[in-house]
This record gives structure tokens, sequence and C-alpha cells, in this order.
């Protein structure tokens, strides 16, 4: 009895799955049957090469087999929008008094973003958050009519989820220059939202989980054109990737898109879009992939100068100093830069051994500086592969972090006999590194 509830249970699930799987299609296919027809009466070229799948999710695809260099779409630049004119077509006075407030605006950190493009991400996304969560006065504009089903299009969620989103996987990655990087980034979109909640804005709430899909969505579809952040409709149905790719773009002289096949191409296959050399950590948030020829690749690689070394010696209460100065161990003096910031905050530094009588020296700065890489070596290090099954649970995503964590370990190992051979000219470090191993088993 009991076998047969649970069947006709099962039945009814699937049945139920099936139904609603059915309908996110249909309206997927309306989407992109309207969004199509739009692009091309407003002077799209799509040639006879590609089309858009009818599959769930939407992709541009060979309807037959391509030639390398053969042109696969022009998207003109009157398709195209950025914050400037998105704000004459919303016809906002209120809105133009924001944004020109919002580019005065000092941002407290940008360390990870271009400041000027920052500010245009940022306005692009919080018109994006109105368009959704302010119908009634945002999408009785001509900004939403005629852009309406390019705004429906980037609803569609993508076939990878970046990792930005997994909020509660992140936080459990504490001191990988990958949870550097997402806190630093999230810090940044809050602060953004807090500038959106001010009395210039309306004082109106804003949500973080409802405006990190929009700021996601402008920072992977904006493309910089003549010199703006612009939203490119129908580059969102191209998946972009640093190595297996088949096509790219080039921005014309009249600002207009064409994208090109870079090789031949099968038909069905799915077209590929080229995208820039970015870190592991950067493709990872982002684009929710990682790559094994990039493994060692760094442009930067950001510890805090404060990091919980420092914050357990000295018992610091502001953790507001853990955001506030990094260390690139990929400078050539970088250990220079971190002693000085030390220096210049020695009065939250100072224990036992250096008392007002007058101990500061340099042997004393770097003692605190190699501690502080050191325990950021140490957690890569030993990082139990076991935790990283334990926090996710997708297979893709596990390999991503597992190959992240091999990379960081590389960097910090060379980061920490750096500062360590730099900080043997002024203490015996030996004795400064069992000492402080001594000093937090006592603690314990």
């Amino acid at each position: 009895m009991k076998t047969s509830k649970i069947i006709i249970l099962l039945f009814l699930y699937n049945l139920v799955y099936c139904q609603r799987e059915y309908e996110r299609r249909e309206k997927i296919n309306n989407i992109n049957t309207k969004y199509l027809e739009w692009g091309l009466k407003n002077n799209l070229t799509l040639s006879e090469f590609i089309e858009i799948s009818s599959e769930k999710d939407p992709k541009f695809i060979a309807k037959k087999t391509i030639e390398k260099n053969e042109t696969l779409l022009i998207i003109p630049y009157n398709m195209m929008f950025n914050t400037d004119k998105a704000i004459k077509l919303l016809n906002s006075k209120n809105l133009r008094k924001q944004f020109n407030q919002f580019k005065r605006e000092e941002f407290l950190y940008i360390e990870f973003e271009d400041e000027e493009f920052r500010k245009e991400e940022s306005f692009l996304a919080y018109i994006l958050y109105l368009m959704e969560y302010r119908p009634k006065k945002y999408q009785k504009t001509q900004f939403y009519e005629e852009y309406k089903y390019y705004l429906e299009s980037l609803k569609i969620p993508p076939r990878i989820k970046p990792l930005f989103f997994d909020n509660e996987g992140l936080e459990k990655l504490y001191m990988t220059y990958l949870h550097t990087l997402y806190k630093s980034l999230k810090r940044d979109y809050e602060e953004e939202i807090f500038i959106f909640k001010g009395e210039t804005y309306g004082k109106k709430e804003i949500d973080y989980e409802d405006y990190l899909p929009h700021r996601i969505n402008v920072h992977n579809k904006g493309i910089k054109i003549n010199g703006h952040k612009t939203m490119v409709p129908f580059f969102n149905y191209f998946e972009v990737d640093y190595i297996n790719y088949n096509a790219n773009y080039t921005i014309e002289k009249d600002g207009s898109m064409r994208i090109f096949s870079k090789k031949k191409i099968q038909k069905y296959e799915e077209i590929i879009i080229s995208y820039p050399k970015y870190t592991n950590q950067r493709n990872l948030l982002f684009l929710g992939k990682t790559y094994e020829k990039l493994v060692d690749y760094y442009d930067e690689y950001l510890i805090s100068t404060f990091g919980i070394s420092v914050y357990y010696r000295f018992d610091i209460i502001d953790k507001d100093l853990e955001h506030q100065y990094f260390i690139n161990l990929l400078d050539e003096d970088f250990d220079e830069n971190a002693v000085e910031v030390y220096k210049d905050n020695i009065k939250i530094l100072k224990d036992e051994r250096n008392t007002d009588s007058g101990n500061l020296t340099y042997g004393y700065l770097y003692e605190i500086l190699m501690n502080n890489v050191k325990s950021y070596n140490e957690y890569i290090k030993n990082f139990n592969i076991e935790k990283v099954y334990e926090y996710f649970e997708e297979p893709d995503i596990r390999t991503h972090i597992a190959r992240i964590l091999r990379g960081e370990t590389k960097v910090l190992e060379k980061g920490f006999a750096f500062v360590r051979k730099k900080a043997s000219k002024y203490v015996d470090v030996n004795s400064v590194i069992n000492e402080d191993d001594e000093k937090k088993s006592s603690d314990l």
C-alpha cells in the first residue's frame, strides 16, 4: 500500500514538474520570438548562418557550417543604450539630477573596479532595478516601451550560475583570495545601495539580493563603447569563454557591433565569443567557471594588512581595518608598503615588547608582517579538500574551488618565503615564528 502511494506521489510530482518546465519553455520561446522581432524591426542584421535555439536556454547556434571570418550578426548602435540614453528616454529630471549627484560621489574603496566605469555600471544597474521594482512609475516610459523585450531576456537565468550568488558557500572560504575578492566587491555593491537609499534618491529601500542580479548583468553584459559602459541587446544570448571560443566581435566606427567567426564552425554548434584574460577567482565569481591554464595567472593577489593573526595578537576592536588596507603579494615592494601601514597605525599595534619607552624597530614591524602572511599561507596550504565537498554540492564547483586553492597555495608560499627573507635582515625569524606559535598555543 505504501509503495503504491509513493508511486502516485512521484507521478504527481513529475507531472507538476513537467507542466512547470513546459510553461517555462513556452515563456522563454515567447520572449525569444518577440525579442527577435523587435531586433529585426530596429535594423538588427542576422546572417543566414545563425539562429536562436529553441531550447530552454536561449543561445545562438550555427544553422549550417560556417567558414572563418564570416559576419554572423551586426548590432546597430542605435539599439544600444548607456546611462545617458536611458535617462533621456525615461524623461526623468529626477533621475538626471540623481546621476549628476552620483558622478560626484567619492567611493570609499576602488581596489577592484575602475572608478569611472563603476559609476556607470552601478547607475545602469539602479535603472534596471527601478524597471523591475518600481513598475508603476518606470514602466510607463519610452525607455521601457522600447527595451521591454531586451529587459525580459535579461531575466532568463544563465546556464552557468555565477558563484557570486552563493553567499553561504563563499563566506566559508575565509582567508582565500576568492573570499577577499568576493567580500570587497560585495562591500562595493552595498556601498552603492547605501548611496541609492539616500535623501537624493527618495530614501527608498533597496534589497541587496534584488539589486545584485542587475549589477552582475551590467558587469557581465555591458561593453565599453565610445568611452561609456553600454548595454548591447542580443549580446546576452552569446556564451563567452577565454579558451573554448569560435567567434569574436569588433566595434565599428559608427559604434555598431560586428560579430564574426574566428574559425570554422560546424552546423548546430553554439556560437561562443572570446573573453578577456582574468583570474580564475574573477571568472568563477562572475561566470561560474575556471581554467586549468590560468591556475598560475594573477594580476594581483591581495590579503588584508590587518589579517586574523594581527587582530588576534593585538585584540583589535575596529573590524573595518580588515577592509581598509590590503597587501598585494605580487608587488615588488609589498613588504615596504605594509610596514609603512603598520608604522602609521603603531598605536594599536603595541604589546609588552613595544612600549612607550621606545622599542619601535623595523624588526618588530617585519615580525607583524611575517606572521600575517604566514597565517594566510598556512590556512591555504592546510585547507582540507573535504571542506570543499562539505561547503559545495555541485561537482563542477568543487573542481573549480580546488583548482583555485592550488593556485593560491603557490602565490602564498612564494610571498611568505620573500617576506621571511626580508625579515631575516632585522630579526631571528625562527625564534619569532616559534614564539608566535607558542603564544597562540598558550592562549588556547
